[in-house]
């Protein structure tokens, strides 16, 4: 196991083990809206942000590209219905 790998592993177990009170979190998220954000690693969405600990949903993922799922009608009917999500 590479040293990188233990680190890892050893950071998630003080979390588990910290974790504690966090059971206690707001679900849905807190503040009610979610990040599409890149999976760049030098950027950090809780501090561009200003979240705490379950404060919102981030998703990560390459250039933070999204592909419409539903026709522009439906997508319409969730905005309307989710304004802090679009």
């Amino acid at each position: 196991m590479s040293l990188v790998h233990q680190q890892v592993l050893d950071a998630n177990l003080r979390y588990a083990r910290e974790f504690g009170a966090k059971a206690g979190l707001a679900l849905p998220r807190a503040r009610r809206f979610a990040i599409l954000t890149c999976m760049d690693a030098r950027l950090d969405p809780a501090r561009f942000a200003g979240l705490a600990e379950g404060d919102a949903h981030v998703v990560r993922n390459a250039a933070s590209e999204v592909t419409p799922a539903y026709p522009y009608w439906h997508q319409r009917q969730f905005a309307e219905r989710n304004p802090s999500l679009v």
